[in-house]
């Protein structure tokens, strides 16, 4: 009996953990974007780190407004953080979110100014001395440079 509950309770290879989801088509991507460039071994890996310090920011603060009973605020205002030119005018999104263009102006404002907060608490998170912080951020984004 001692033998049997022996062989029912055992482990297989990898016993216990969760497997891990392998995206061909994510990998393929990321691959052929570094490869098109000259770029050595070492940039390609900071700017993933980038990328992925990055994602874990805008990600962060979806969570927060999230939890505020926000989201449609963040949808709306989340292409501010970066100011491209296609985002819509400011305009248009006080009128989808039932504010005025200065109070979404402030709202971009207010968003802007937490997500460099949270870039700087996941930057001091990853160095030993808070004076480093400027100088990582800095060191990061001449990455893409």
């Amino acid at each position: 009996m001692a033998n049997e509950w022996d062989k029912h309770s055992a482990l297989k290879r990898g016993g216990g953990t969760v497997p891990l989801s392998l995206d061909f088509d994510i990998a393929d991507c990321r691959f052929l974007e570094s490869s098109n460039d000259s770029l050595t071994a070492e940039q390609i890996f900071m700017r993933g780190w980038v990328r992925t310090l990055l994602d874990r920011v805008f990600e962060q603060l979806r969570q927060e407004f999230e939890m505020a009973g926000k989201t449609q605020e963040f949808s709306h205002l989340k292409d501010y953080i970066t100011a491209t030119d296609d985002s819509a005018p400011m305009s248009t999104v006080a009128d989808r979110l039932g504010l005025s263009v200065g109070a979404v102006r402030v709202a971009v404002h207010r968003l802007r100014r937490r997500y460099r907060q949270v870039l700087r608490e996941q930057v001091a998170a990853t160095v030993e001395d808070p004076e480093d912080i400027e100088d990582e951020i800095r060191s990061l984004f001449t990455t893409f440079e």
